[in-house]
């Protein structure tokens, strides 16, 4: 994750809670399935960590927590 930080420069903005979430869900995979989403190669979400963030984020919203993970 830090390396992502790095490679993208001082000037691009981080979201610390979207790439948490990548840090997490990579773990998660790579873990239980030894499976490798490789979150930080690539400026786009894999799809399925798309997935699973948004779905974090209807659980949260349903129980009257915040709308989104980078809120």
């Amino acid at each position: 994750m830090l390396m992502r930080w790095e490679r993208f420069g001082p000037d691009n903005g981080i979201e610390v809670t979207e790439d948490t979430s990548r840090l997490t869900l990579d773990t998660i995979a790579l873990c239980a399935f030894d499976y490798r989403f490789n979150s930080f190669y690539q400026r786009e979400m894999h799809p399925f960590v798309g997935a699973m963030v948004e779905a974090l984020s209807n659980r949260a919203r349903a129980n009257g927590g915040p709308t989104s993970p980078t809120s």
